[in-house]
């Protein structure tokens, strides 16, 4: 897979750092979601992630089901999502995946990883 690497003064990356604590995600993963918005709306075959103008909605929505989920009942990221995981990108999903990820690490006291399923897909639950 290709690869862009940039560099940042300390000030621009902790500015960085700061807005990727708000949504969620890595440095990495935000500067690929903002590199994808700037691009054209319609890319070439095999270009940009459908979706990908749409993440910021959809990680307000993955916390929403989140906080509303039962307690005790084991989920998986795409029941979180269950009407817009099947449309999703690959990257797309796995940018979900993560932010789901960083969350429960987070915040031991409300959610438990309770193993991974074939497939590799992390199930977890809110205690």
């Amino acid at each position: 897979m290709p690869r862009i690497y940039s560099n940042y003064s300390q000030a621009e990356f902790q500015l960085v750092q700061a807005q990727c604590r708000q949504v969620g995600l890595t440095p990495s993963a935000y500067q690929k979601y903002h590199t994808l918005l700037s691009l054209p709306a319609s890319p070439p075959a095999g270009g940009a992630q459908p979706g990908a103008a749409n993440l910021p909605a959809l990680l307000q929505l993955l916390m929403y089901n989140l906080n509303r989920w039962p307690a005790g009942v084991p989920f998986i990221v795409s029941s979180l999502l269950p009407d817009q995981w099947p449309a999703l990108s690959k990257p797309i999903k796995n940018t979900l995946s993560q932010a789901l990820r960083r969350t429960v690490a987070g915040d031991p006291a409300r959610y438990k990883k309770l193993g991974v399923l074939p497939g590799k897909i992390n199930q977890y639950c809110k205690l």
